[in-house]
Formats: structure tokens, C-alpha cells, sequence
């Protein structure tokens, strides 16, 4: 039996799985390029409990840091963020916690309540609203009568698990040029 003569302008069913094959190759060296060579997407696994129950010890998340080209970092986002240049870190390492305070804003913890320019502000996780601790042996924030204000171009970072965090309380604010990304999954 002979084959019918291939119809013009019809693709036969190899050259369309060939065409398929280019066509995720070219996606995955453009994704590779664009996003995760220059560290836009990145996936890590986490080495401590500071964020927990939102991100706990062991969980691999991903970060991806496309959104902060076009907008600043916004309150409750949980970002990446190099320590070099915090006082008190190890510089190259990568943390992760909760936007808390933003530039030019004024913050203070007290009776287990974060207050930003003296208005009470609830940030939440998947247990509710996130209690937050004064850490009498950190640098900021130590006791409920005192504050701190966010200096132009830095964000104050807190860890949900408030009291068994190496946040901005330690660290102080960490500048907008260290922030790499947020967290966008878990697992």
C-alpha cells in the first residue's frame, strides 16, 4: 500500500514533534538567560526557623525577583536579602523575613502588637495575626516605649517566629539594594 502524497502547507506529524522540541528548548535557554543565570529565579532551602510557620526549617521555596525591577517591595511580602553590610552579619548570606516598615516610617512593638507610625498593624500568616516580641538583648526595639524610624532607601525586616528571629531587630534596616526577591512558593 502506498502512502497518500503529503498535503501542501500540512506539517507532517514528526516535523510538528520537532517544531515542539525547538520550541521548549528555546523557552528553557531564554528562562535560563533571562530569569536564573542572573539570579532572578531562585530556588533554596531553608536553614532555620526564624519565619516559621510560614516558611519552617527544611522547606525548599523559590524567589523570584522580576516583581522589584518594577515596584518596590511592599509590607508582608517575605524577601531574600544579602546580609553585606548588616552589622552583626556574616556578610554573603542570604536571610529571609517579612517587609515590616518601610522608608520614612516610624515602628515600635508593644503588649505583642507591631505599631508603624503609631497605628497598630497586624501582619498575618496562615495562623493569624503574627505576635511580635521586644528582644531585650538586640539593638532595636528592645522594650515597648521605644521605636525606630526606617531611613530612606532601607526596610525593617521581622520574622514571624518573632522570638527566635535574626531580624532587623539585630541586624537593624537592611538597604533596598540588598533585597533580592520574594518568596512566591513553598513545599
Amino acid at each position: 500500500m502506498q502512502l497518500p502524497p503529503p498535503i501542501p502547507g500540512k506539517r507532517s506529524g514528526i516535523s510538528r514533534v520537532v517544531m515542539v522540541l525547538l520550541v521548549t528548548a528555546a523557552t528553557f535557554v531564554l528562562v535560563f538567560f533571562l530569569l536564573i543565570f542572573p539570579g532572578l529565579l531562585r530556588a533554596y532551602s531553608i536553614p532555620t526557623d526564624g519565619m516559621k510557620p510560614a516558611i519552617s526549617r527544611g522547606d525548599s521555596v523559590i524567589m523570584e525577583g522580576v516583581t522589584y525591577l518594577f515596584r518596590s517591595p511592599q509590607r508582608g511580602e517575605i524577601v531574600v536579602y544579602r546580609t553585606d553590610g548588616l552589622e552583626g552579619a556574616q556578610p554573603g548570606q542570604l536571610y529571609n523575613q517579612r517587609i515590616a516598615g518601610k522608608p520614612g516610617e516610624t515602628l515600635r512593638i508593644s503588649d505583642g502588637k507591631l505599631y508603624v507610625n503609631d497605628k497598630p498593624l497586624a501582619l498575618t500568616n496562615s495562623t493569624g495575626e503574627v505576635p511580635y516580641t521586644n528582644m531585650p538583648n538586640s539593638r532595636y526595639l528592645t522594650s515597648p516605649g521605644l521605636s525606630v524610624t526606617v531611613p530612606d532607601g532601607h526596610y525593617f525586616l521581622l520574622g514571624d517566629n518573632s522570638s527566635h528571629s535574626f531580624d532587623s531587630r539585630f541586624l537593624g534596616t537592611v538597604p533596598a539594594k540588598n533585597i533580592r526577591g520574594r518568596i512566591i512558593m513553598r513545599r
